[in-house]
């Protein structure tokens, strides 16, 4: 039996027709392409303007564009449809009401631009499933649920905000070098002017060309979801939030252990003959886990105590330092942790911070298991 495979490429190449395309390149083999095929869009109205005329382009005009954006009018081109896109700017005011929760498209919709999509439908689901699972399983308080609209409505709203300030400086861009053949050819010998007024028109399009940069560069926007203030998150006494004095937070990443924050990634290894695992990977597969350092052997003591017993769900622990389960191998988890060698850091099975403690306690089981309770709502 054979496996079917191929490669897929995105092309947002616009036209006066508002057309952009996809295509897919189909094979039985990896070596032997039978095929490929062609997905269209068209915006329903001029993507140059906000709100411009709907326009239904002809057969013929659509694969005139087709043909060009291929390079090649010989190929044959079969349409077998095509369908309006909407540029959207929606953001559900709340993600649950009673037992019905939604996330993905069903709660923000935004144009394509920075890739946000997906990314944010994917971590919606990650933010849930684990809640839903606990719940379902009696190890989690309903409670838990609520959580959902309270972390995850931030990340909708700032996704697509940015989606659409990001489409606004495209809109920019091809209002400057226009969409059809002539209005390229006249602002092409405008930016060739000698004059004043051809000096204003190519400093219009550097400047719209530097504000695509917040599209290609914004790492803060994809990795800045923060939970800080969650009823399924929990700040001990006397721990405050970190200051990002001068950060872009849509470039940028902030990073932290505070709880709400999104656990960093750091390097570690069993030993100096280990390969390197990643903080991460310690974490989540459907477990709480506590990280602690050389000293730390309360809150180890305290994890093998209550994981899957006294109401507590399973919680897996690790040493990082000195002879400890993992070396810090660039000093970096030293550098983020946040707290003391003999502190810990309480990571949820969806990667967030829940908890962290800054040094050694007397009574660590009653104390975590306090914490416990509150971020999985069962008080």
């Amino acid at each position: 039996m054979m496996r079917r495979s191929g490669l897929q490429w995105a092309i947002f190449a616009w036209s006066d027709l508002g057309l952009s395309l996809w295509f897919q390149c189909v094979s039985d083999t990896h070596s032997n392409p039978q095929k490929t095929l062609i997905g269209l869009t068209r915006s329903q109205t001029d993507p140059a303007k906000k709100d411009g005329e709907v326009f239904e382009p002809s057969e013929a005009q659509i694969k005139g564009r087709l043909h060009q954006m291929i390079g090649n009018t010989d190929v044959p081109i079969k349409i077998l449809s095509t369908f309006r896109w909407n540029i959207n700017d929606q953001v559900a005011e709340t993600w649950q009401k009673g037992r019905v929760m939604c996330i993905g498209d069903a709660v923000h919709r935004h144009p394509p631009i920075n890739g946000l999509g997906s990314n944010t439908c994917i971590s919606d689901a990650f933010n849930l499933a684990w809640k839903l699972a606990y719940v379902l399983r009696s190890m989690a308080g309903p409670g838990l649920l609520n959580t959902l609209t309270v972390e995850r409505k931030p990340v909708g709203d700032g996704v697509v905000r940015r989606a659409n300030t990001g489409m606004e400086a495209h809109r920019s861009l091809w209002a400057i070098l226009g969409l059809t053949h002539e209005a390229r050819k006249a602002a092409i010998e405008k930016l060739e002017c000698k004059d004043e007024a051809g000096k204003q028109a190519r400093n219009r399009l550097q400047e719209a060309f530097e504000a695509t940069d917040a599209e290609l560069q914004a790492l803060g926007i994809q990795m800045n979801q923060i939970y800080m203030g969650s009823p399924s998150t929990c700040a001990a006494d006397g721990d405050t939030p970190p200051y990002f004095h001068g950060l872009n937070t849509l470039k940028e990443v902030a990073t932290s252990t505070f709880p709400g924050f999104h656990l960093p990634h750091v390097w570690l290894a069993a030993s100096g003959q280990s390969p390197r695992v990643s903080t991460l990977d310690l974490c989540g597969h459907g477990r709480f886990t506590i990280l602690t350092g050389r000293g730390g052997e309360c809150w180890l003591q305290a994890a093998k105590h209550l994981s899957g017993r006294y109401g507590c769900p399973e919680i897996a622990a690790h040493s990082i330092g000195f002879h400890c389960d993992f070396m810090d191998c660039y000093r970096d988890w030293e550098r983020v942790r946040g707290v003391d060698d003999q502190g810990v850091v309480l990571v949820r099975p969806d990667h967030f911070v829940a908890w962290r403690y800054k040094g050694a306690f007397d009574d660590a089981v009653t104390l975590l298991r306090t914490v416990l309770r509150k971020v999985l709502a069962l008080d």
